[in-house]
């Protein structure tokens, strides 16, 4: 037993050893992950902030003494264990469904990233604490003197504890699938090259957005699409092909329906869908490195000279983070209405963004997911992106429901809005799910 551990111990620190040092593609790619993907948990100012350290630690260690570990474990399955790891505990319900109803797995086990690096008993909790404060210490100099981005440092210390409880519970465990969700953090590599090297195959499964946008430096080849264009992508990209069964439906299909000549109140309203990006700017909140910001300042520019030849009616349906409280709903509303007038028309903001959805029959925006999501159910949809690096992919039919300026924008809206719903999904039958 000694000799196990000791050996688990000295496959850990060689693995580290080598992500950290090694020349290898492999272990390239997950160092590059760590270190340069996006991170959304810090505000775009904190970006060149030498002194992030110190309260990301002093975070850390409050969460290591006082807070509570949690996994999710159904102990009621017969047969192998299937596991996933998801972002926090409060998704362990809602993400087990999700795969249950999309595969045969029954899910028996969830890991929560948030909560994962701290340890269940206390003399451990000590020890953990101390170890993640002399890191960040050890770290405090890096910050100063490294050219990298000091978001991606200061979560350093704590992925690496992460992995390592990880690591310690797989150990014990006999996983014999996991479901990899939020595949877009950095430590996304870390974890699936570590869990594919024990033997434990990693399936990753992407959000509602295509894979060029946030997914793309992966080192895995297991991947689940939950949306059509995505396996598009996927085979592009990473020359993987996807078996039927892992093509799954948004998460979100029952909340949303699918598109039908019952569905819609209104075939002359056109909905806009908000990206929420001068919210986040307001916010302060991360920038991506995608040019989605930018993408959709120019889509709003567009938009006005459509809207200035009052031939239609737009309905803008606001993002999650315009209505997170009063103060910015309304600087959003006023923000919209200095941008496009005052003739500009409002989604209800008290009913769901889902809810909504059949209130119009075609609608456009620039790269939020509820466009794919949109896409995938059958509704018309028209995604602005100018300059997204990647999207679409070369000789993809998905460019015909793409505009990247003002003159495509209008013709692009013009010829889907006169197409019949059916028309439409059997032109574009390949980015709508079967029901």
């Amino acid at each position: 037993m000694h000799n196990g551990k000791g050996i688990f111990i000295f496959s850990i620190v060689n693995y580290l050893m080598k992500v950290g040092f090694s020349s290898k593609p492999e272990f390239a790619q997950i160092r590059r992950a760590l270190l340069k993907s996006d991170l959304f948990q810090y505000p775009e100012t904190d970006k060149n902030n030498v002194l992030l350290g110190l309260s990301v630690a002093k975070r850390n260690i409050l969460q290591i003494l006082f807070e509570k570990r949690q996994r999710f474990e159904d102990n009621s399955s017969l047969g192998y264990d299937v596991g996933i790891i998801v972002s926090n505990e409060r998704e362990f319900k809602s993400k087990a469904e999700y795969v249950m109803n999309c595969s045969a797995d029954h899910v028996t086990f969830g890991i929560s990233k948030s909560k994962e690096f701290i340890p269940s008993t206390f003399v451990l909790r000590i020890l953990y604490s101390v170890l993640i404060g002399i890191c960040h210490l050890m770290l405090m100099p890096v910050l100063f003197f490294s050219k990298y981005d000091k978001r991606n440092l200061v979560t350093l210390p704590e992925i690496m504890l992460r992995f390592i409880s990880v690591a310690i519970f797989f150990r014990k465990s006999c996983c014999e699938k996991l479901y990899l969700f939020y595949i877009w953090h950095s430590d996304t590599n870390l974890l699936e090259r570590w869990l594919e090297r024990q033997g434990i195959p990693v399936y990753l499964v992407p959000l509602e957005n295509p894979i060029s946008l946030f997914s793309l430096n992966l080192t895995g080849s297991r991947f689940v699409s939950v949306l059509p264009y995505q396996n598009e992508e996927i085979e592009y990209f990473y020359k993987v092909a996807i078996p039927k069964k892992n093509n799954w439906p948004i998460e979100a299909s029952s909340k949303i329906g699918w598109a039908n000549k019952s569905s819609y109140f209104s075939s002359t309203k056109i909905g806009i869908y908000s990206h929420g990006s001068f919210a986040r700017m307001r916010m302060n909140h991360s920038e991506p490195n995608i040019g989605d910001l930018r993408s959709e300042i120019e889509f709003f520019k567009s938009l006005r000279s459509l809207v200035d030849l009052k031939k239609w009616t737009f309905e803008i349906h606001l993002h999650p983070k315009e209505k997170i409280n009063d103060q910015i709903l309304n600087w959003s509303i006023n923000n919209y209405r200095s941008l496009l007038g005052d003739q500009i028309e409002f989604a209800d903001f008290n009913e769901s963004t889902y809810s909504q959805i059949v209130k119009c029959d075609f609608a456009m925006g620039s790269i939020s997911s509820i466009l794919f999501e949109r896409q995938a159910q059958g509704f018309k949809t028209l995604i602005y992106a100018d300059r997204i690096s990647n999207f679409p992919i070369p000789n993809s039919k998905m460019r015909e429901l793409v505009a990247s300026n003002a003159t495509e924008l209008l013709e692009k809206m013009e010829s889907l809005m006169n197409m019949s719903l059916e028309e439409y999904q059997r032109e574009f039958l390949e980015y709508i799910y079967s029901r």
